[in-house]
């Protein structure tokens, strides 16, 4: 007969069949199980209460318990400390279960001799494997989701790029599909960075083309393997109007241009902003980096440098030709609005131009500084090719190997004397501006020079000088001559500078003390300091203090910016 054993509130219940309830306080109820026979007693009166076998012993709704183990298990839960039971030496341990590390556990809990354990479920675009003694986890197509795009290989990378989103290169890629981006806010970055993320183009022609959007590039390296390709190629610009067409931003930061050919041409855009990206081994024909009229340039904290055949180390051939930096002529466009260039290490090779602005090319406002410009190995190339007068709007300051664009002009009357007509100048002091027209007898045999200058405009036939740079500089000038009169007496004579036909307040003066009617000199000196805008003019000033002429030989003027 059956016999069930389970707990009836303080009490542990025995019921059999044809034989009376009984109950047995939880605090003195115990448990001993010798072979196969499950025995029941009362540990205060020591007296054996119920046995049976183990395969007869059932819960209180009739079901069997199972093996002694089982049996162990489950009437351990009615045993308060203090109560013993005698266990087999072959009954197993209790379990226990539990999850350990950081990350999401599988174990649920544990009911009764059961352990209970979550289940894996395969979510979007992962596949669940099972074998016999593991299970496989696998990423199926794209593991994409919603505007991010997981480009495991060529396949992954569309032809034509979608609005807002995100494709996420992982590892190294080859393709020989172009691509273009329409769609606004599109982004190629990589994974891990450039050292591990590469996009090789296989093509021919161009390889991304993005026409009036915003594009952005990260941490990706960009290669190419024919002679022909053109890695980018973006426009942003549709009039003639100083802005119009130029709202868009193209962004490459952290990435590497490598075993490439031409690199990029750039038209318009509100802002191109390259940042901490390098150019290395490009063997660029026809573009290096071009740009054409864009509205705001920034190019900063790059490094441009072996543009040659790496393949050919270490005897390098296979030289890039282009300019690596190359801000071209506006024709019908507007040109530049402002240009920041800075920080960046720039080595040119052999005939390459490391930066080339165009004659033709305008900026607003331009700032090529603090960089470092290498010219080891240049033959008829240089380091920074402009025209300081033409594109006089920028600042070229702090750059290894590329001489500051400050404005700068020498004015020299030598080996010949001019007498200036102050005899016939109306009323003391008797001041004259020195230019040829008030020359006595004319013009000078010898005509004023000015063998250097630049950012200025000068003339001989006035001695001027007009200060041509758009912007503001402060100045240093000196001067020295020999002035004297031919008539008898004690004269004084003072030479300062006019700025726009006002004089400035530094006088270099001079003392003639003559008694023999022949022309007595002395030298007359004058330095001073100012500020300089667009379009101010300078040019000197010579009084006497009596209605005499005034002598001037081996005159030299210096004026430099700070």
């Amino acid at each position: 007969m059956a016999l069930k054993i389970y707990q009836s509130g303080d009490n542990v219940a025995l019921e059999k069949t044809s034989l009376p309830l009984l109950l047995i306080p939880l605090k003195f109820a115990a448990l001993k199980v010798q072979n196969d026979l499950v025995i029941v007693y009362n540990t205060r009166s020591n007296v054996q209460f119920r046995d049976d076998l183990t395969a007869n012993i059932q819960d209180s709704l009739g079901n069997p318990i199972g093996n002694i183990q089982d049996i162990v298990a489950y009437t351990s839960r009615f045993l308060y400390s203090g109560s013993s039971v005698t266990k087999p030496e072959y009954a197993g341990e209790s379990n226990t279960a539990s999850n350990v590390g950081a990350g999401e556990g599988i174990f649920k809990q544990k009911v009764g001799v059961d352990l209970q354990l979550k289940s894996l479920v395969a979510g979007s675009s992962i596949a669940l494997t099972a074998g016999t003694d593991d299970i496989t986890i696998d990423v199926t197509g794209s593991a994409s989701e919603p505007n991010i795009v997981n480009v495991l290989t060529a396949g992954d990378l569309p032809s034509t790029l979608a609005a807002d989103t995100t494709y996420i290169i992982n590892g190294s890629i080859s393709t020989s599909t172009a691509i273009t981006s329409v769609g606004d806010n599109a982004m190629i970055i990589g994974r891990k960075g450039r050292d591990s993320d590469i996009l090789t183009y296989t093509g021919t022609g161009t390889f991304i083309t993005f026409v009036d959007v915003n594009f952005i590039l990260r941490n990706i390296t960009l290669k190419a393997t024919n002679s022909s390709s053109l890695l980018l190629d973006g426009t942003n610009y549709t009039g003639g109007a100083y802005n119009e067409g130029r709202n868009k931003v193209l962004s490459i930061f952290t990435c590497q241009f490598r075993n490439c050919y031409d690199v990029m041409t750039i038209n318009g855009f509100d802002l191109v902003d390259i940042n901490n990206s390098l150019f290395f081994y490009v063997q660029a024909v026809n573009h290096g980096c071009q740009f054409h009229s864009v509205s705001k340039l920034e190019f900063s904290s790059c490094e441009l440098i072996r543009w040659f055949d790496e393949t050919t180390l270490p005897t390098p051939s296979g030289y890039a030709l282009a300019p690596m930096i190359d801000l071209i002529a506006n024709g019908s466009q507007v040109g530049f609005g402002a240009v920041n260039i800075s920080g960046c290490i720039i080595h040119p090779q052999q005939t390459q131009d490391g930066i080339r602005i165009n004659n033709a090319s305008t900026t607003g406002f331009g700032t090529i500084a603090a960089n470092t410009f290498v010219d080891v190995g240049l033959t008829t190339g240089v380091t920074a090719n402009l025209d300081y007068d033409i594109q006089n709007s920028y600042i070229v300051q702090a750059n290894q190997k590329v001489e500051n664009g400050n404005a700068k002009g020498t004015m020299l009357l030598s080996n010949n004397s001019v007498e200036l007509s102050n005899s016939t100048a109306p009323g003391a002091p008797y001041g004259l501006v020195l230019n040829n027209a008030n020359f006595v007898g004319g013009a000078p045999t010898t005509p004023i020079t000015f063998p250097v200058a630049r950012r200025v405009i000068t003339s001989s036939s006035n001695a001027s000088f007009e200060y041509d740079s758009k912007v503001d500089g402060n100045f240093f000038v000196t001067l020295s001559a020999s002035a004297g009169v031919n008539a008898n007496g004690t004269f004084e004579i003072t030479i300062q500078f006019r700025q726009n036909g006002t004089p400035l307040g530094i006088v270099g003066k001079a003392i003639i003390r003559n008694s023999g009617g022949n022309y007595t000199q002395a030298p007359i000196t004058l330095s001073l300091q100012g500020d300089a805008t667009e379009g101010d003019v300078f040019d000197i000033y010579v009084t006497c203090d009596q209605a005499n002429n005034v002598l001037i030989s081996e005159l030299v003027v210096n004026g430099f910016q700070l």
